[in-house]
This record gives C-alpha cells, sequence and structure tokens, in this order.
C-alpha cells in the first residue's frame, strides 16, 4: 500500500451528503439542523440522528480499524 493510498483512507471523513443519505433526508435539512438555532432558516435535527451518527461513526471506526490491520499496526 502507498503512503498516498493509506493517508487518503485515515483522512477520509464523512460528507453532509452521506449522513444525510444514512437519515434519510436531504442534504440542505442537514446544513439548516446545523445553523444556530436562532437563525429563522434553522431546523431541528433530523428524527433518529443519534443513532444515525453512531451508525457512521462505527462504520468509519471499522475502516480505520482494518486500515491499521493491512498496515501492520
Amino acid at each position: 500500500m502507498s503512503f498516498r493510498n493509506a493517508s487518503d483512507r485515515v483522512t477520509e471523513c464523512v460528507t453532509f451528503a452521506r449522513l444525510a443519505d444514512t437519515l434519510g433526508v436531504a442534504e440542505n435539512t442537514i446544513l439548516r439542523a446545523r445553523m444556530d438555532p436562532e437563525n429563522p432558516n434553522a431546523r431541528s435535527a433530523p428524527e433518529g440522528w443519534e443513532k444515525g451518527i453512531a451508525w457512521l461513526a462505527r462504520e468509519r471506526a471499522g475502516d480505520l480499524v482494518k486500515l491499521a490491520q493491512e498496515l501492520g499496526g
């Protein structure tokens, strides 16, 4: 495995688009839910967001463990 490939994999992050897809909402919904609640354009977080983000975190953790194993760590 090359340094570039390994460093790309370790620095990957979950995009707002991926989060929206996981939660079954539009990306715009995610962006508006992240706004300051005082902003009139802000919206509530999607229902079930905790489980969705937890699932993405576990998936990401698994990917990083796999990378470490591939690198012999």
